[in-house]
């Protein structure tokens, strides 16, 4: 059981924490339009964690259980990782599995595309998506949709259904062309132009998606490699994000920079559900800037502590000195350059 396998590693020594999860939807299954977690439907989900050093992933139909699982995971103390939170979570709050209040998800949700991009900005592969970054960050070829489908007996099931329904679709066209035909020629009353009209397209459209129901159904039931596809994603977004997250904590920086990001994006995607509009582009002007900012701050205030305690005699490493270290940071201003707090002023807050 996943369920068990999560619980087990947080009673672990040492404790693992972490649970990707991936939604593919009804767009996936019928190849029709575009991703929309407003509109799409689960048709699979997978979730990846860990046992020991080795990664585990599992790929369930979308059902009652499957959902009860997600929503029995969001509730405990746990990091609920997707590739792009703005999809899988926004999928999860519009079809009613979890709250549209993310604050009560007892679980921490994060992003793994950020984290990739915070921890390797430069590299470029930042703005890549989840397949293009596991072939440049692990090396991995991940299974695309093309391979999935492409040769497979499912395929031919899969045209004629299609087919079917854009006939059916052109014959409701015909029968309603007729039917107005007939009352222009005063041979149906209004009433009856209606009532056949109506009759006419619950009838097509019924059997329009009958045949779009059978289409999904031949490449939900046929296609056994839909599971590895499914699970491929889950399992290296979790690698992903132990890599970036690894690359992190080696710069205090950014640790306080993913705090600052993880707040910010828990903020933009809950306004994202609620309707409010963020303009992600200013967001991300400010934040280049404010970088910008305490990147010079930090400089000059490294540059006046070496320049003060030379005037001690004093030895000064700006290489070594971790400004985010509150103990090294009260050491030179109050030990070393005996600088005077504000009175009445509490100096580990100052």
């Amino acid at each position: 059981m996943f369920y068990n396998l999560v619980l087990n590693n947080l009673n672990s020594t040492p404790k693992y924490d972490k649970v990707a999860f991936d939604f593919e939807t009804t767009i996936l299954a019928t190849n029709e339009g575009s991703a929309d977690p407003r509109t799409s439907k689960p048709t699979y989900v997978s979730f990846c964690t860990r046992k020991g050093n080795r990664y585990v992933s599992e790929s369930f139909v979308w059902d009652q259980s499957a959902k009860e699982l997600l929503i029995n995971l969001s509730k405990l103390d746990i990091k609920l990782i997707c590739f792009y939170a703005q999809f899988d979570l926004k999928l999860a709050v519009f079809n009613e599995i979890l709250p549209s209040e993310l604050s009560e998800i007892k679980a921490k949700i994060s992003d793994a595309r950020t984290l990739c991009w915070l921890a390797r900005p430069k590299s470029g592969l930042g703005h890549w998506g989840l397949k293009e970054l596991a072939k440049g960050w692990l090396g991995v070829t991940m299974t695309t949709y093309d391979k999935v489908t492409k040769n497979h007996a499912a395929t031919a099931y899969m045209k004629e259904a299609k087919k079917k329904a854009a006939k059916f679709e052109e014959q409701k066209e015909k029968a309603i062309q007729r039917l107005e035909i007939r009352k222009a020629r005063g041979k149906l009353s209004a009433e009856e132009f209606e009532e056949a009209k109506n009759n006419t397209e619950m009838s097509f459209t019924e059997k329009i998606n009958e045949q779009k129901e059978l289409y999904a159904e031949h490449f939900m039931k046929k296609l056994q490699d839909f599971y590895k596809y499914s699970q491929e994603d889950s399992h290296q977004t979790l690698k992903l994000y132990d890599i970036a997250e690894a690359d992190i904590m080696k710069d205090p920086s950014l640790v306080n920079w993913l705090k600052v990001e993880e707040a910010v994006q828990l903020a933009a995607l809950q306004m994202s559900i609620d309707g409010s509009y963020v303009n992600t582009e200013l967001l991300n002007n400010l934040s280049d800037k404010a970088e910008q900012l305490a990147s010079v701050f930090i400089s000059k205030c490294l540059s006046v502590a070496e320049e003060e305690m030379g005037k001690r005699c004093k030895p000064f490493d700006r290489n070594a000195f971790d400004v985010n270290s509150s103990q090294q940071l009260s050491k030179l201003l109050w030990d070393d350059l005996a600088i005077v707090p504000p009175p009445g002023a509490d100096i580990a807050a100052v």
